[in-house]
């Protein structure tokens, strides 16, 4: 019967675990898909910027104005990965808590049957 609990207490812990590991994918996913996307557009900003006129300040205010709308979606790109860590430490502790309660409980309900007639049969 105990062993049963165990199997069940530790399977969720396995599942606990997986999505963890998710949570850090998703959240590397998300910065490389804003990346790519932040990279392509300052590209485009850089290929339609034109050198024909002869004020350097114009063009340079141009290019600014390009790159500013493209880099503030880049805070969307880390912020992915910011919350992918941080969910992942969160369910990380609460799994690490659920595994010390598993254990703790486990031994007092060991040490609680031990004096019982259903033990001593070995039926548990």
């Amino acid at each position: 019967m105990l062993d049963g609990i165990s199997s069940r207490l530790g399977e969720s812990c396995d599942l606990g675990r997986y999505f963890t590991s998710l949570y850090i994918f998703l959240g590397l996913l998300g910065t490389f898909w804003g990346l790519l996307g932040t990279i392509n557009a300052v590209s485009d900003v850089i290929k339609n910027l034109s050198v024909s006129g002869t004020d350097v300040a114009a063009m340079f205010d141009e290019l600014k104005l390009g790159l500013e709308a493209q880099l503030s979606g880049m805070d969307a790109a880390f912020s992915s990965s910011l919350f992918g860590l941080a969910g992942s430490l969160i369910l990380g502790s609460l799994i690490c808590n659920l595994a010390r309660r598993k254990k703790r409980s486990s031994t007092i309900l060991k040490n609680g049957y031990r004096g019982s007639p259903v033990c001593r049969r070995g039926l548990l």
